[in-house]
């Protein structure tokens, strides 16, 4: 099946469970990635109220410790509703060359730009 389909499918509740990722448009950051899936919009199959105001708070405010506050609710809610199960993680493995000037980055968001080869 066609994603078109499959998320045709998912936004209209015609799905009780489905397995998916979501790339975010590479933004990192938690109003680019799980907002868009619990902020009762089409892709939200939760629809908590609790769920939602805490993110809209936290989508809303530039305060670190009100974001964090915030999404900690968020997220506690998520795991006692189970509205969302991780099934896997991603893991990222490098080997490079002692001639080239790189680190990895924690966030594995690697800025290959900023490599370089030693002469």
């Amino acid at each position: 099946m066609q994603y078109p389909q499959v998320l045709e499918r998912i936004q209209s509740s015609r799905t009780q469970m489905y397995m998916h990722n979501w790339g975010s448009a590479g933004i990192f950051d938690v109003t680019a990635i799980t907002s868009t899936f619990f902020r009762k919009n089409n892709d939200d199959y939760c629809r908590n109220d609790k769920i939602t105001a805490a993110m809209s708070k936290g989508d809303t405010s530039i305060d670190k410790a009100t974001r964090l506050a915030a999404y900690k609710e968020a997220f506690q809610e998520m795991a006692i509703q189970l509205c969302q199960i991780p099934l896997f993680n991603y893991g990222a493995f490098f080997a490079t060359s002692n001639k080239l000037n790189w680190s990895p980055t924690p966030d594995e968001v690697h800025a290959w730009y900023r490599a370089s080869w030693s002469k």
